[in-house]
């Protein structure tokens, strides 16, 4: 896993380093999610291809209890190499 820096302005702003907005097609616009899980926050890009991964995660019945979502599993295993801590 690569890491990359970036500081938060007074204004609570971040910026995301061009290479990995390219990398995740986060252009301007875009909408990002902010998950918290265990002690990580994970920045979600809410892209068109992540509501793709995201169809049929709800199972067959609509009426079922919404299980424990996993956003890792949402992603796709494809994609699964971000999330990794």
């Amino acid at each position: 896993m690569k890491t990359e820096v970036s500081t938060v302005t007074t204004k609570g702003q971040l910026v995301i380093p061009a290479k990995l907005r390219r990398k995740y097609s986060i252009h301007k616009g875009t909408q990002v999610a902010f998950v918290e899980e265990e002690n990580r926050l994970i920045l979600q890009p809410l892209t068109p291809e992540f509501i793709r991964n995201l169809r049929g995660c709800l199972g067959k019945d609509s009426k079922a209890p919404l299980r424990k979502f996993s956003w890792r599993s949402a992603a796709g295993s494809e994609n699964s190499e971000r999330f990794r801590p």
